[in-house]
């Protein structure tokens, strides 16, 4: 039951026993016209004697707690609820409310004040059972006056469920937006007018733009005017059935950006769920597989296509030894003469019906060889057509495994080669004519080119001779003419001594006369007999094929004494640069021929007429080599010349006295007689360089015939 509030020290009556007592002792002094009045106000009294005990009983049974507590913060009064809220006994008058609080006692201070100065309080708090369970309340107080002091009516309600409750809810929120926020797909929540109340972040992503642009926007999209009324129609049937799912699929919205996104929707209506309150729609961003759609589907068109224009026959048989057919393309036709449902059927066309027998055993086998490899395969085999023409083909295909691994099908293409095939066995007939003819014509190319060779070295011989005989007449005239000198000389002594007019003073005369002529003959002609001495050295030894030891430094000061006559005229110098006793076994006429041509090569080539210039012949032994350099310093070559300038028939000076073989010649004869090297180092205004190894006494298998030399 509630108590009233014990203010003074005296216990006071019951409010109702004083007023019934009031009453009587009115009742007893009043008579007469105020009966009536007297006994209305007893029966007012009466009434509200019995709605105040039922208030008291009703407060007193009320689902929450009700505390009466003084400034001190002592309780006066409470309801049996507060005892029971608080498992405390029965009366607890006069106890600390403080006592119950969880938290800091001094939390009585905070409330007292708003009471105090708000007149009220309402505030959530942690309070504490009897037996020390904590537990959550909401205590809303209100500031109440009594005989003149101030008191606080507190009413406290425990929050036990409710707090459970709202931690359910949070936990939920919680999952719900971890769920949307970290979802790929875009997650709207419309209220019941289908206006957009939530967005997650991946719909504000991959629309454009933020949150806040898209909320309060009609469905959360800007949908596609053609598909705005499928959207209505399903948000409206989602809210006539609460809890189901409803899809939509493909429904275009337009991205910040201006492009469109292909969506599948997902419409739930939830009313009921707290924090939803509406209907929850979750699109699927399908763009890309729509666009992989729309290609896949192009791209089997274009195969379509492709393999019904393409000259041959694509298929997938079974991999079996009848190799039963399960597809072939339009192309069969042409290639078979067969119709691609003939393949099929209750009596199909197969494999061995079309390949020839003679061939169907290889074909079995070059297929079984290249599967079990794990490899494609490729092979060529005839073919018997519809109206028994035999053609000629190449299959290429690979075998299809399972998920088991074994092989199970075989796919491949079958194209005609007949054309192919009989333009191959035409080419390898021109091919054996072609080769006839060619070693005909290498036989007289080679016979031309040994002529040709042979004519440049009779070229360079005739060369050499005219200039010997150019550069003998010279001590020759000066023999004769001191001869004849000489012999006048004599005959006019003789006519002297005849007439007996001979004097000493013309004999004296006579003698030294003779004695100068005497001399510049010999000199003349000793002269002339080195020059036919070294001509007839070089000259045997370019045409002959004798192998002998020669000294290399003498040999080559020989070979540039027989070619001064061809440079004498022109501002040039050979030196010839090699220490004695470089005794070589070899075929000297090869090395006469290198030298010569190489001077050749330089006087129409490196120099102008007039240009002076230096050609220096270097040569020494390198342990059983021959190490011969031999370098000009004239117009140089660039790297194409340089390339190729060893190629026979190559010149940039034909029709100037240029034939294309000298440095061919020399290359073969380096290469080839001398069993050597040669290599070429040249720049256009520095001249070149031509470095030759070769053994200074080579194997006899090495050295060849003179009349062999450039071939």
């Amino acid at each position: 039951m509630i108590r009233r509030p014990a203010i003074d020290t005296q216990p006071n009556p019951p409010p109702a026993s004083r007023l019934v007592a009031v009453l009587r002792r009115a009742l007893s002094r009043l008579s007469g016209p105020y009966a009536r009045e007297l006994r209305a106000e007893r029966e007012e009294l009466l009434r509200t004697r019995r709605e105040l005990e039922l208030a008291r009983a009703s407060m007193g049974n009320a689902a929450y707690a009700i505390f009466w507590v003084r400034a001190d913060g002592s309780i006066m009064d409470h309801n049996r609820t507060a005892a029971r809220l608080l498992g405390d006994a029965d009366d607890l008058r006069d106890i600390q409310l403080a006592d119950f609080f969880a938290g800091s006692r001094s939390a009585w201070l905070r409330i007292w004040q708003s009471l105090a100065t708000q007149g009220s309080f309402t505030g959530d708090m942690a309070w504490r059972r009897a037996g020390g369970a904590q537990f959550p309340v909401r205590l809303v107080g209100n500031r109440v006056s009594h005989d003149g002091r101030f008191y606080g009516c507190l009413f406290v309600a425990d929050r036990t469920e409710a707090k459970l409750a709202e931690d359910r809810l949070a936990d939920t929120n919680a999952r719900f937006r971890a769920l949307t926020e970290n979802t790929s797909d875009l997650v709207f929540v419309l209220d019941r007018e289908g206006v957009t109340t939530y967005v997650s972040p991946a719909a504000a992503r991959i629309l454009g733009g933020g949150e806040r642009e898209l909320l309060g926007r009609r469905s959360g999209l800007l949908v596609h005017d053609r598909d705005r009324p499928s959207v209505d129609r399903v948000l409206a049937e989602a809210r006539r059935h609460p809890g189901r799912t409803i899809r939509l699929e493909n429904v275009r919205a337009r991205r910040a950006d201006g492009t469109w996104l292909h969506l599948d929707g997902a419409y739930t209506d939830l009313p009921d769920v707290p924090g939803v309150t509406g209907t929850v729609v979750v699109y699927r961003d399908v763009t890309d597989s729509r666009r992989a759609d729309r290609d896949l589907q192009e791209s089997r068109r274009r195969m379509a296509t492709l393999l019904g224009n393409m000259p041959g026959l694509a298929f997938r048989c079974r991999y079996e030894r009848a190799m039963t057919l399960e597809f072939v393309s339009s192309g069969a036709f042409a290639l078979t003469g067969y119709r691609p449902e003939q393949f099929f059927g209750d009596h199909p066309v197969t494999a061995k019906d079309i390949i020839h027998p003679d061939d169907i055993r290889q074909v079995r086998t070059a297929i079984g060889e290249a599967v079990d490899a794990g490899r494609a395969y490729a092979h060529e085999y005839r073919i018997v057509a519809a109206d028994g023409a035999v053609k000629w083909v190449c299959e290429q295909g690979v075998g299809v495994a399972d998920e088991s691994g074994g092989t199970v099908a075989l796919e491949g293409f079958i194209s005609d080669i007949t054309d192919r095939v009989e333009a191959e066995r035409t080419i390898r007939e021109l091919n054996g004519d072609l080769e006839r003819r060619v070693a005909e014509r290498t036989r007289d190319l080679e016979e031309a080119q040994e002529q040709l060779i042979a004519s440049e070295k009779m070229a360079a011989l005739g060369g050499l001779v005219a200039g010997l005989a150019h550069e003998i007449n010279t001590p020759l005239g000066v023999g004769l003419t001191a001869a004849s000198h000489l012999g006048e000389r004599v005959r006019d002594m003789r006519r002297l001594l005849d007439r007996g007019g001979l004097k000493r003073a013309d004999l004296d005369a006579l003698l030294a006369d003779g004695e100068d002529a005497a001399g510049m003959i010999v000199a003349n002609l000793s002269r002339a007999a080195d020059l036919v001495q070294s001509f007839k050295r070089v000259s045997v030894d370019q045409c002959s094929e004798e192998r002998r030891a020669f000294d290399l430094g003498a040999y080559l000061s020989e070979i540039v004494a027989s070619l001064r006559p061809q440079y004498r005229r022109r501002p040039l110098r050979i030196v010839v640069d090699c220490p004695p006793g470089v005794v070589v076994d070899s075929l000297p006429g090869a090395v006469a021929q290198i030298v010569t041509n190489l001077v050749q090569n330089s006087l129409l080539h490196a120099y102008a007429p007039g240009d002076e210039g230096t050609i220096r012949i270097a040569a020494g032994a390198s342990g059983d080599d021959v190490e011969l350099t031999y370098a000009d310093d004239g117009r140089g070559m660039d790297d194409a010349v340089r390339r190729r300038v060893f190629d026979p028939f190559f010149t940039t000076r034909r029709g100037e006295g240029g034939s294309g073989l000298g440095m061919h010649i020399v290359y073969n004869l380096v290469t080839g007689a001398l069993g050597g090297s040669i290599s070429c180092a040249s720049r256009p205004g520095e001249g070149a360089t031509f470095r030759m190894t070769f053994p200074r006494r080579p194997a006899p298998a090495e050295t060849v015939a003179a009349g062999e030399f450039a071939r």
